[in-house]
């Protein structure tokens, strides 16, 4: 998003409310709390703790996944 290669927690969190929305629906204590599906997204979005990037994983290598990938008569 935004010309970068992955996306950010950020950027799932501004798309939360529009993708989800529909996915949702309450029941009937819900809906005479006056809690509706864009207030429980909105509850999760602030719940959910951002991961943690892995401190110990080290990215794998291109070459290695070709190895492990592609075969030789195909490369």
């Amino acid at each position: 998003m935004n010309g970068r290669v992955n996306v950010s927690t950020d950027d799932i969190r501004r798309i939360a409310v529009p993708v989800l929305r529909h996915r949702i629906s309450c029941n009937f204590v819900a809906q005479s709390e006056g809690v509706d599906a864009v207030e429980i997204i909105r509850r999760l979005v602030a719940t959910v703790p951002e991961p943690e990037p892995s401190k110990y994983a080290a990215p794998e290598p291109a070459e290695e996944f070709l190895e492990q990938t592609v075969p030789e008569d195909a490369a």
